[in-house]
């Protein structure tokens, strides 16, 4: 009912105020999200939005550092030089 949608809610809150690791299970209620909680999951929908937005445009910004990063030739190793004398 109301606590577990309120609980849920929570710990997505404290998930994105915290930037969290928010890699654990979580499942859909069986219950329909009670009216009066509607305005404060609108708001953290919007919250997780902008997140996945952030997070997208850091990911754009990694790519184009690591395809930049490709392009540096790789550092050269010492290899030994023999030089052949005549004795």
């Amino acid at each position: 009912g109301d606590a577990a949608w309120a609980a849920l809610l929570d710990r997505f809150e404290h998930d994105l105020d915290t930037d969290a690791d928010a890699a654990g299970d979580w499942h859909p209620l069986g219950t329909p999200l009670p009216p009066h909680l509607v305005e404060r999951a609108r708001t953290l929908v919007a919250r997780q939005m902008e997140r996945m937005s952030l997070l997208h445009a850091e990911l754009v910004d990694t790519r184009a550092h690591l395809a930049a990063l490709d392009l540096v030739p790789p550092a050269r190793t010492i290899t030994a030089a023999y030089v052949e004398r005549d004795a």
